[in-house]
């Protein structure tokens, strides 16, 4: 069978369209989205290194804050309770409030209590609870002097009641004292010396 011209050319131009399908298809849109692909790639890629580039530029800063927080810690742990149990620690804690109360005429502790101790990481908090009975002055210079000893100890509950309201100074007080410990052995741990207790006024 002989195609004349013009079945020729409209087979010809039908190879030709079928070729340039399939070469759009399966050659020129994959290379388009391997382009697209390839060309969001980078720009992740640049955005990294733009991060990186300002995080290099701020490592000094970095390097320095941590320096400085590092020395805050170890400033605020060299204040912590030394000892190598919990149990040392209340002691000692108990330890530091006698001797706050005997220098004060006038203050008697009724009763101490050690409270449970709580694990927070390579920490541990301890807390006394102390019932005693002192006058207003005596009592407000006890609790500025629980605050202001070289072992790092805080206040965390206080209750005052007045037992007999025609004595309005004398006061009756229940409170929760309160310190942290850093976990350690007990051959790491020296012998705590006695605690240096040096009364001072609260209104000073």
């Amino acid at each position: 069978m002989t195609l004349s011209s013009r079945e020729r050319n409209s087979v010809i131009i039908g190879l030709v369209a079928v070729l340039l399908f399939l070469g759009l298809q399966y050659i020129t849109f994959p290379l388009i989205d391997q382009y697209k692909t390839m060309k969001s790639q980078l720009e992740v890629k640049a955005s990294l290194l733009q991060q990186y580039q300002a995080r290099l530029h701020r490592l000094p800063q970095l390097e320095h804050e941590l320096a400085e927080r590092q020395a805050r810690l170890e400033e605020v742990e060299q204040r912590m309770i030394g000892s190598s149990t919990s149990a040392l620690g209340a002691a000692r804690v108990q330890l530091i409030l006698d001797d706050l109360a005997n220098q004060r005429s006038g203050m008697k502790i009724k009763s101490t209590r050690v409270l449970d101790a709580k694990e927070h990481g390579i920490y541990t908090q301890i807390a006394v609870r102390v019932a005693l009975t002192a006058q207003t002055k005596i009592l407000t210079d006890f609790l500025y002097e629980i605050e202001h000893q070289p072992d790092a100890l805080s206040v965390s509950e206080l209750t005052i009641r007045v037992p007999n309201p025609k004595k309005p100074r004398d006061l009756r007080a229940d409170i929760v004292i309160e310190a942290l410990m850093k976990q350690s052995s007990e051959h790491d741990v020296p012998p705590p010396p006695e605690p240096d207790v040096k009364p001072r006024s609260a209104t000073a």
